[in-house]
């Protein structure tokens, strides 16, 4: 889903990513790469709620911080980066 999901967004037909996203979290609610695709199509949408909540989504999917392994830290430290990002671009 990745690549293709990846060449939609960048072609901005963001009805095909959605689909590809929909299909894809309908298979695995807790797939990651399709939870952050959902925060960037969210943001495409100019829905920051909804990337929030994709983000925190993704989040939750990750379990908590100290059962993580070190590559899963950093990537849960940037996700909540980009979280705290849309935050402080609404205000």
């Amino acid at each position: 889903m990745g690549n293709l999901a990846s060449m939609y967004l960048d072609e901005n037909n963001l009805a095909e990513v959605e689909k590809l996203i929909s299909k894809a979290l309908e298979i695995n609610p807790s797939y990651l790469n399709g939870l952050r695709y959902k925060a960037t199509l969210k943001l495409k949408q100019h829905d920051p709620a909804g990337a929030r909540a994709a983000y925190q989504q993704a989040i939750d999917a990750l379990g908590p911080p100290e059962m993580l392994e070190p590559g899963l830290t950093s990537l849960r430290e940037e996700i909540l980066g980009q979280q705290e990002r849309i935050k402080l671009a609404k205000q």
